[in-house]
């Protein structure tokens, strides 16, 4: 008598399948650009708040007085050097970052709100020997708002 098999998948075929389909889906997800408002303005505070952290980093370490300058098109990085600002620099161009496009900010620092004109200087500083400058910023895109306060 031939032996009687029945047809069909195994569990333990199934579960392969599964898996593999849910490796492949969670590839293609994490592959899609998140652009919407809210993300866009969490990355910039991200990124903003670890630039932060790093420009004060280094002037505790080096003993020097460091700053960043916002302005309309995004903030730039200086550090005191004797009697004037200098402007950091990475293979000698400036340490600048651009918003995108659809970012603004609202900047109040100390207590005061200040103008999108391009100052002249930093307006928040790090030094070794003084606590930083305090500052709250405002990002929005559209209708999303995000605030970061410094220090935190």
């Amino acid at each position: 008598m031939a032996a009687h098999r029945q047809a069909g998948f195994t569990l333990l075929e199934i579960l392969v399948v599964v898996v593999i389909a849910a490796i492949i889906t969670s590839m293609a997800v994490l592959s899609l650009p998140d652009s919407g408002p809210q993300t866009l303005l969490e990355r910039e505070q991200a990124r903003l708040r670890a630039s932060l952290q790093s420009m004060c980093d280094r002037a505790l370490l080096s003993g020097s007085v460091q700053g960043v300058r916002f302005f309309r098109q995004g903030y730039d990085f200086w550090h005191r050097s004797e009697s004037s600002w200098q402007p950091l620099a990475a293979n000698r161009r400036p340490l600048t970052v651009n918003w995108p496009e659809s970012l603004t900010y609202r900047l109040s620092v100390e207590g005061h709100e200040l103008s999108a004109a391009v100052p002249a200087r930093p307006q928040v500083r790090c030094s070794a020997l003084e606590p930083p400058t305090a500052f709250r910023l405002e990002l929005r895109s559209g209708r999303h708002r995000l605030t970061l306060s410094w220090p935190e």
